[in-house]
């Protein structure tokens, strides 16, 4: 699996992809579900599979007193992402720089001029730019091919989110969270 801490000047082998975009921390059972189908994607169109992420977390940024509980370091999500079939990881570093970006820029600069993205897939609430302004239809305006992938749930219509195995993380429930995540926490 090929990381790349920039946008800018990716070698061509590395353009073009498919690429997901989102945090993946803890790279879980609803993570898996929209890189399998990006990953389908991927097939169809002949085009590398990616991963948009950053690092650190926006929220340690923008709240450095509060700073995100992690469900995985840097290394295990890297870790997980290859596990899952990603062939290339986009870990833009996350600061005050990017965070400016209005959404027009980011799609313009980022997945157009600089990845070069084949196709955008990203989750249905997804927000972006200077004061998250930006959504999904904000990529599609550009001219972006793009899937919405809907939210997930596991069969006891429980959200396969990041946020649901924090709360159960922080409650001591770490056989419900092993079950979103979909293995085991330690």
């Amino acid at each position: 699996m090929q990381v790349f801490e920039k946008y800018q000047e990716i070698p061509p082998p590395a353009q073009g992809a498919v690429v997901v975009i989102g945090n993946f921390d803890g790279v879980h059972r609803g993570h898996t579900i929209v890189i399998k189908q990006a990953a389908t994607l991927a097939k169809k169109l002949n085009k590398p599979l990616a991963v948009l992420t950053f690092e650190p977390h926006p929220r340690k940024l923008f709240r450095p007193d509060d700073p995100p509980f992690r469900i995985t370091p840097f290394s295990l999500k890297m870790e997980r992402l290859k596990a899952a079939g990603v062939e290339i990881v986009f870990s833009l570093p996350f600061n005050w720089d990017l965070a400016s970006f209005p959404a027009e820029k980011f799609v313009q600069d980022v997945l157009i001029d600089g990845l070069k993205a084949a196709h955008i897939v990203v989750g249905y609430d997804f927000c972006f730019g200077q004061l998250r302004k930006g959504t999904p239809e904000t990529i599609q305006a550009a001219g972006q091919p793009t899937t919405i992938v809907d939210e997930v749930f596991d069969a006891g219509d429980e959200k396969l989110s990041s946020s649901s195995i924090r709360q159960n993380l922080r409650h001591g429930k770490i056989k419900e969270a092993n079950a979103l995540l979909g293995w085991n926490w330690e």
